[in-house]
C-alpha cells in the first residue's frame, strides 16, 4: 500500500500542500490585489497554443507606462474562432501590471484605436460582469 512507504506519502503531502497554497496565492494575493485596485487597457492576442490537459490558450501583449506585459488566458470557449490579430479588455493592478486578467469576454470595438498610457479607470465600452 502506498502509505507504507514514507518517501510516497512524504512526496504526496507535499505536492498537495503546494498545490493548495498556489490556489490560495493566486486567489486571495493576486486576485485580491486586483479585485480592490484594477484599470483597464488592451491586449492583442499574437499566438495561441493547445495544451493537453487544459485546452486552448491565448497569448496577448499589452502596454502600461511603455512597458510591454505578456498575459495568457483559457480560450476554450473560443476553440473555433481564430484569436491572433485579435483585441481584448485587459484588466491589470496598476502597482503591479504583470498581476493581470486578458478578458476574451470582452473584445475591443474597432473604434477604440489604443488606450491611454496608465489606462482606464472603467471600461470604455460595457462589459458583463
Amino acid at each position: 500500500m502506498w502509505l507504507e512507504s514514507p518517501v510516497k506519502y512524504t512526496l504526496t503531502i507535499v505536492g498537495l500542500s503546494a498545490f493548495i497554497g498556489y490556489g490560495f496565492y493566486n486567489y486571495y494575493v493576486r486576485g485580491g490585489k486586483l479585485r480592490q485596485h484594477h484599470r483597464y487597457t488592451i491586449a492583442t492576442v499574437y499566438k495561441t497554443h493547445w495544451t493537453a490537459k487544459s485546452g486552448k490558450f491565448a497569448d496577448g501583449r499589452y502596454t502600461v507606462q511603455g512597458r510591454e506585459y505578456l498575459v495568457s488566458a483559457d480560450a476554450d470557449k473560443l476553440a473555433g474562432q481564430e484569436l491572433v490579430g485579435r483585441r481584448f479588455l485587459v484588466e491589470y493592478y496598476p502597482p503591479d501590471p504583470s498581476i493581470d486578467v486578458l478578458r476574451l469576454d470582452a473584445p475591443v470595438p474597432d473604434s477604440l484605436t489604443q488606450a491611454p498610457a496608465d489606462g482606464w479607470s472603467r471600461p470604455p465600452f460595457y462589459v458583463a460582469e
